[in-house]
């Protein structure tokens, strides 16, 4: 559930937490005829980001978001995949 509201004069939103957002992305995706299965991969790059990765057995990236905090870049790749209507809710 979202919330908002004004407290002290400031706005608040709620926000997702960490292992909500995680919740919410499927560890695998299937997709197309012949069922081409990317796998969720949760890294940290050389730059110390942390990367969301849908990649298939094989090693191809195909989605890929990134962000310094790891709920950001969950949050970014749920996005994604909702606007893309790769996955559904």
């Amino acid at each position: 559930m979202i919330l908002k509201g004004i407290q002290n004069g400031w706005n608040w939103y709620s926000s997702f937490t960490v292992s909500e957002l995680g919740e919410y992305l499927p560890q695998y995706i299937s997709e197309g005829m012949f069922e081409t299965l990317y796998f969720l991969r949760i890294d940290r790059n050389e730059t110390n980001e942390w990367e969301i990765i849908y990649t298939t057995l094989s090693g191809k990236d195909y989605w890929l978001t990134k962000d310094i905090t790891e709920a950001n870049a969950r949050a970014k790749m749920l996005v994604y995949l909702l606007e893309n209507k790769i996955i559904n809710l």
